[in-house]
């Protein structure tokens, strides 16, 4: 999310260079107005009209710029994409994912267009931007594919196309942030202006550091300083960069499964349970298997080949399957693994309804499970957590140099979960040369099993408090990982 800002700043600042802004000191460069959205004649008018209105925020409420509900209650969005825009098979994937995770968690619905007179027409334009609201006919949505495909990006535009404004536009938006105005590219201050509350409104909601809407702390910045600072430090590192739509906060991948399960999510074989705990003193380590038999093999162009299955009968929403293959994809772009839908293969991965989320670990021979319950999850990351347990790795926080990253407080985790943060036999896993990754996408978060609401999990460095276990994303570090267990 961040790099796909990045990236729109920089479209906005090349084309601002090269012509006069359209509304100078209002936040238009070029055509876009705050860097990414475009707007018509009439909105121009509504959100410009009165100088001293200028200080609200985000959804529209003027009834014309929103999207219609069907009989069941659900806002149809149709959309287009089409072959001549150039677009890869895992970009679509990326972006219908993504759109998947708007519908999980609101009532919009997106939809192939068909006959509609008003629909979404995504193109490999100019940049990253689109459309604020329902405009009326053909309206479109921009993905350069040589800049936007980054978690969040056609996440943000979409709810651009839902009729949403930025964050930090917000009535209340200094009682949260403050703008550092002296940082800001010089004809740039307009990007910070906030819009005019008779036609946006906060709808009753608080300001959201969380949200996909917001702009980063280096937003505009002429010198590589801050533009926006939260008065909650904290949030320095999160503002502009979680690459999701803000909600609730999600039960973390690989917490809350038990029973058969070691560590929440991870099924073992006799043999690998043997291997991780055949000898008490050799609990001290971490996360890719290292035997032969538990990697998947390579093909002759040196791909790392994983075959899936997922079958109707299992109950899964055609959304929830682009979810999934949208996490597959995000590995895949960073590794040189390629998920294939299994054809004859002997071994495969059989992706289930299940009891809850989790999977095997490494190749174990023939069919094995993969559970990603409906009821639970659908979260960002949830898919990729499991498939990387399936590509042969443990959590991270059982790396042997844990202890001198992370405080475990043992005192706050459940009785009898204990087990739970113990570390693997360092014989039959390896760290493979790579440094502790507070990014991980295996990581526990902070709160994981924990008795009380406290901490079980505390990095040294607290700023990782509330991005250990949350990124929902690969890390540099999981994809310098997989590429070295396999050899890329």
């Amino acid at each position: 999310m961040a790099k796909f800002l990045q990236f729109v700043i920089l479209v906005a600042l090349s084309i601002f260079i090269s012509a006069k802004p359209l509304a100078p000191g209002v936040g238009m460069f070029g055509d876009k107005f705050q860097g990414d959205i475009k707007l018509t004649d009439e909105q121009k008018e509504l959100i410009f009209g009165t100088p001293e209105g200028r200080n609200s925020r985000t959804g529209w409420t003027w009834l014309p710029f929103r999207w219609p509900k069907n009989g069941q209650g659900q806002v149809i969005i149709p959309y287009r994409i089409t072959a001549s825009q150039g677009f890869q098979q895992d970009q679509i994937n990326w972006m219908l994912r993504e759109f998947a995770d708007i519908e999980r968690a609101t009532c919009v619905r997106f939809v192939q267009h068909t006959t509609q007179t008003d629909f979404v027409d995504i193109v490999n334009g100019d940049g990253c931007w689109s459309w604020m609201g329902r405009t009326g006919g053909r309206q479109e949505l921009s993905l350069d594919t040589n800049g936007c495909f980054w978690d969040g990006t056609a996440m943000h535009e979409a709810i651009h196309a839902i009729g949403f404004d930025h964050m930090h536009a917000d009535v209340t938006r200094d009682s949260h942030v403050s703008i550092m105005w002296n940082n800001i590219q010089p004809g740039m201050e307009s990007a910070f202006n906030m819009v005019d509350p008779q036609w946006f409104s906060s709808f009753g909601t608080s300001y959201d550091l969380w949200s996909v809407m917001h702009y980063p702390r280096w937003a505009f910045s002429r010198n590589g300083q801050d533009t926006v600072v939260p008065h909650d430090r904290s949030f320095l590192d999160i503002i502009g960069e979680t690459g999701a739509v803000s909600s609730a906060k999600p039960l973390a991948p690989g917490v809350g499964m038990f029973g058969d399960k070691f560590q929440g999510d991870m099924k073992m074989t006799p043999e690998q349970k043997e291997r991780i705990f055949g000898k008490s003193e050799g609990r001290n380590s971490r996360t890719g298997a290292t035997w032969a038999s538990a990697r998947w093999p390579r093909n002759a162009q040196g791909q790392v080949i994983v075959p899936y299955r997922i079958t109707a009968s299992q109950g899964f929403q055609q959304h929830q399957i682009n979810w999934m293959l949208r996490e597959f994809a995000d590995i895949e772009r960073v590794t040189c693994v390629r998920f294939v839908q299994r054809t004859t293969q002997v071994d495969f991965v059989d992706i289930v309804n299940g009891d809850g989320c989790w999977s095997w670990i490494g190749r174990i021979g023939g069919r094995q499970e993969l559970s990603m319950d409906t009821n639970g999850c659908f979260w960002d990351g949830t898919a990729m957590h499991e498939a990387i347990h399936a590509l042969g790795f443990v959590h991270m926080h059982s790396d042997v140099t844990r202890d001198s990253h992370v405080s475990i407080m043992w005192n706050n985790i459940i009785p009898g979960f204990e087990d739970q943060f113990e570390m693997v036999d360092p014989r039959w896993y390896d760290s493979l040369g790579t440094p502790y990754d507070l990014r991980s996408i295996m990581h526990y978060p902070r709160w994981a099993f924990s008795r009380n609401g406290q901490d079980t999990v505390v990095p040294h460095n607290r700023s990782f408090l509330d991005i250990i276990g949350m990124t929902g994303a690969v890390s540099s570090g999981d994809a310098l990982r997989i590429n070295r267990l396999y050899g890329c």
